[in-house]
């Protein structure tokens, strides 16, 4: 894992501050972004990293930034509804508040299945969040819920008007990338890691998702975590790679299958497919393949059925797949 400082000037218009909650999962940290226009002191915050305990260092790195450079924070944008991006929204509002400072605007995509969320301590409601903004407003503000296509904020006012929002699901269900249109700087969330890959969720809109990212021509890319990747060329090879990676997932996923007959459970592949798989990341490994089987099984390539006395189900190749397998070129016989 590459460390990273904990505050970084990447761009003339783009510094990264670290949220202090650096792990297995988040890395480094959780890379929250200043993206201002370069001339005054308006300033876009994208995502505001974890609650306490690591809330408090972070909002120390962020008013002394603010303080030594006098940003001001006009609006504040939530790539997804992931802990270590938005459970520090509270703070960061409290803590503009007790300055004096203006209120900021709220920006995120709202949830499109909110009812399909499982119970999870890694995941904040919209409900919440709304909630965390309703606190500390004064003027009982709400958050303004986003669409594909829409032009965000401070930066619309100063000159910059094509901060586009991109929804990229995948990852998440409201999941968005942002794209400063006028500079091909691109702002992915989670959808794009700077080192290693990302949990998936749903396979298809994931693969979808970097379809959308790889036609942008982005010049600049800057992940939820890791290091940003900062040429051109460097961000077209590494979308290609994320989409090469899941293309092969695939490929071992119905390698495996072909190789037992008798089908495997989402665990039993994990194992297979990752041996060495440290204990603590076995659980994500397994969303990311139960989400490679869905869209396989949506596809006509595999089929499943449940598993008795268990809460899972047996992963099989469809007929129609074993046929490709064994006669790949699809050559008539006879």
């Amino acid at each position: 894992m590459q460390n990273l400082p904990d505050v970084s000037r990447l761009s003339s218009r783009v510094v990264r501050i670290l949220a202090q909650n650096p792990g297995t999962m988040t890395l480094s940290g959780t890379n929250c972004y200043l993206l201002s226009h370069g001339a005054g002191p308006d300033i876009i915050l994208v995502d505001t990293g974890s609650p306490s305990p690591s809330a408090p260092a972070f909002i120390r790195l962020l008013s002394e930034h603010l303080r030594t450079t006098g940003g001001i924070i006009r609006d504040i944008v939530l790539t997804h509804h992931h802990i270590d991006h938005v459970g520090g929204l509270e703070s960061v509002l409290a803590s503009i508040r007790s300055s004096g400072a203006p209120e900021p605007k709220v920006h995120k995509f709202k949830t499109p299945d909110p009812g399909s969320l499982r119970p999870s301590r890694s995941v904040v409601s919209d409900e919440d969040l709304e909630a965390s903004v309703r606190v500390h407003s004064r003027n009982d503000s709400v958050i303004n819920w986003l669409e594909a296509g829409d032009l965000i904020g401070a930066i619309e006012l100063h000159g910059f008007k094509r901060l586009r929002v991109l929804h990229t699901p995948g990852h998440t269900s409201d999941s968005i990338s942002l794209l400063l249109e006028e500079t091909g700087e691109l702002f992915v969330g989670d959808t794009i890691l700077g080192t290693g890959s990302t949990v998936i969720n749903d396979m298809g809109s994931y693969m979808h998702s970097l379809r959308q990212l790889q036609s942008q021509g982005a010049k600049v890319l800057y992940p939820g975590h890791g290091p940003h990747i900062a040429t051109s060329g460097a961000v077209a090879t590494k979308i290609t790679e994320y989409i090469d990676h899941r293309l092969q997932r695939d490929a071992q996923i119905i390698q495996n299958l072909e190789r037992n007959q008798q089908g495997s459970t989402a665990a039993e592949l994990v194992e297979s497919i990752y041996p060495d798989l440290p204990e603590r990341a076995v659980l994500a490994a397994e969303r990311s393949i139960l989400a490679h089987l869905s869209k396989l099984e949506e596809d006509g390539k595999v089929t499943s059925t449940p598993v008795l006395n268990q809460d899972g189900r047996l992963w099989s190749l469809s007929f129609e797949a074993v046929g490709q397998t064994r006669n790949p070129n699809n050559i008539t016989q006879g």
